[in-house]
């Protein structure tokens, strides 16, 4: 069993600086005394305790403002390797949300790589956050295991914490998704793919000019295995996927949800985009309460 909590112990920031080395597989880590300063200072550092009171994740934000919009940042989120797969991230990023709300925000953003299927599935699935915006490049040249050799392409995602789609998902109300379903219903594809070698594939074809309310983009089953393969794909698989979501962003259409199915024995990851307006309802803020 695990635990979130509030870090502040000094030992704990300090574990935190050795876990992100870890996790991320870098030789650099945030300064403790930044994350001290963090914590005390608008920001928030929650970390995942197990019944040994051992910290083996932790999640760190703060204050974010653009324009006239305030929000809270999420800026890392991290879980020991041998517990990526037990519900300590999702027990992390709900206490966030918990403390965002109770800090008087009602947006989280954070960022990540699209092409990580693991995470969309996680973030737009599970979560229930939204994506308008892409940032080619965002950080640069990363040298750390996850990153290094890649573009450093970015979704920036909007967590509405109070929004009827979040605490729909939040009960297990989300409504299940299959891609027959949405060929029925008039979805499209704006890239087609085709096979690469066995388990991998490559983007044949992109088309920029549909019109369709529902609109399918695939990525790879797993980017670690076409890095593995060939970084020359993986590569390509950004700079063919960049130009699609740059244009459907631009059109007003935004990625809501994410489709992983199994297809002729063989695993297929899609973003699901829906024209702006189509997601109103699921936006607008409901009321909630936390009984945890």
């Amino acid at each position: 069993m695990f635990h979130v909590k509030r870090i502040e112990k000094l030992e704990h920031f300090e574990k935190c600086s050795d876990l992100e080395k870890l996790i991320w597989g870098t030789e650099e880590s945030t300064p403790t005394p930044l994350l001290i300063a963090l914590q005390h200072n608008g920001g928030l550092l929650l970390g995942a305790f197990d019944d040994d009171e051992n910290l083996v994740g932790f999640c760190l934000g703060f204050t974010g403002r653009k324009d006239e919009q305030l929000y809270f940042y999420s800026h890392q989120t991290g879980v020991l390797p041998e517990l990526q797969n037990s519900g300590v991230g999702y027990q992390l990023k709900m206490k966030q949300r918990e403390c965002a709300i109770g800090m008087g925000f009602n947006l989280m953003n954070w960022t990540f790589d699209p092409l990580q299927g693991l995470n969309g599935n996680f973030n737009l699935r599970k979560l229930g956050v939204v994506c308008r915006t892409y940032i080619p490049n965002y950080y640069g040249v990363m040298r750390d295991e996850l990153n290094a050799g890649m573009p450093t392409d970015r979704f920036t995602v909007e967590w509405w914490l109070k929004s009827k789609r979040v605490v729909d998902r939040e009960h297990g109300k989300a409504a299940n998704l299959y891609l027959k379903q949405l060929l029925s219903k008039g979805a499209e594809f704006a890239n087609e793919t085709e096979i690469f070698k066995k388990g991998i594939r490559r983007v044949a074809k992109t088309n920029l000019n549909l019109n369709s309310n529902i609109i399918l983009i695939e990525i790879p089953e797993s980017i670690r295995k076409v890095k593995e393969t060939s970084m020359a794909l993986a590569i390509e698989w950004c700079e063919k996927i960049r130009p699609i979501f740059l244009n459907y962003f631009n059109k007003g259409y935004v990625a809501s949800d994410f489709i992983s199915e199994i297809i002729e024995g063989e695993r297929r990851n899609f973003y699901l985009l829906l024209k702006n307006h189509l997601l109103e309802d699921e936006i607008k803020e409901v009321k909630i309460s936390f009984n945890r």
